[in-house]
């Protein structure tokens, strides 16, 4: 579990794997929580994640970016564009295909791989 991890148990709320002491319990729609249970501050995230990008040696990006990472890897793991569409809230899987519809060299390669396969090549 991350820094900022929420995990709701049995037995209760748990902050970073451990019982939350005092204070009110986070909304339930949370996932992710100050830790006294309030939403996070947008521009405590965006700072958060500039410096695990920078620790990291990765550029600058937008928190956003991280979606669109997210389904490009997903696509060219070659994960179905419906489970993809689901995962991203989208209520279309048409919405993902407009969006995602450029595919990636990897995509075209695994393509043609399995158009060989397919013709016993």
């Amino acid at each position: 579990m991350g820094r900022w991890g929420l995990e709701v148990s049995h037995g209760g709320l748990l902050l970073n794997g451990q019982a939350r002491p005092g204070g009110r319990a986070p909304a339930p729609s949370l996932v992710f929580c100050t830790r006294t249970g309030r939403p996070l501050d947008p521009r405590n995230v965006t700072r958060e994640l500039q410096t695990v990008l920078a620790a990291a040696g990765l550029p600058r990006q937008r928190f956003h970016d991280l979606r669109h990472a997210f389904a490009t890897l997903q696509l060219e793991a070659g994960a179905d564009l419906f489970e993809v569409s689901r995962a991203l809230g989208h209520t279309s899987i048409t919405t993902t295909a407009n969006v995602y519809a450029h595919g990636t060299s990897s995509m075209a390669e695994r393509s043609a791989e399995r158009m060989g396969e397919i013709l016993g090549g």
